[in-house]
Formats: C-alpha cells, structure tokens, sequence
C-alpha cells in the first residue's frame, strides 16, 4: 500500500529553501477530534495515504507565511509535491 498509493507526499519550504513546520489539510479527507496534519519540522516532510485516487485540494499554512491551496490529481501511485511558502506582506 505504502508504494502503490494512492499517496500524497511533499516537502514544504519557506525561504532560502528553509523546511517549515506547516500545517496540511486535504479538503476532501475529514479528520476527526480535532486532528491535525503537519510537516515533519527537521525536514518539511508530509505523506498522506488516500483511500482512493483522485483529485484533491491541498491547504498548506504556517505562522507568517501565505497560506498556499494546490489542486492536485492523484492516480494509482504517489504524487510528490516541493510546496514553497511565501512570507506574509506587512
């Protein structure tokens, strides 16, 4: 299952190319007692199993930066995604 998918995956960035700790949600996948997906802080790294292949939208925010929304097409196998957020205007 976990290289056949259908599995999304990516590294999250913000500046200089720096991993963030980032929160991502998929919209159509419900979490549930308030549950929350984030990136793995020493890397940026997330993997999200999905139930089946298909198109997702994907939320990608972290305190300071742009709150990023990619719509993604997922097959059989793994999507892999480099997301780099971009700091907030002040």
């Amino acid at each position: 299952r976990y290289l056949d998918g259908p599995t999304l995956s990516g590294v999250v960035t913000g500046r200089g190319g720096r991993p963030l700790r980032a929160e991502v949600r998929i919209r159509e996948v419900t979490t549930h007692e308030g549950e929350r997906w984030t990136t793995r802080p020493r890397d940026g790294r997330f993997d999200r199993f999905l139930a089946r292949p298909g198109t997702y939208h994907l939320v990608v925010a972290a305190p300071g930066y742009r709150t990023l929304t990619r719509t993604v097409k997922v097959a059989k196998g793994r999507v892999h995604l480099g997301l780099k957020l971009k700091r907030k205007r002040r």
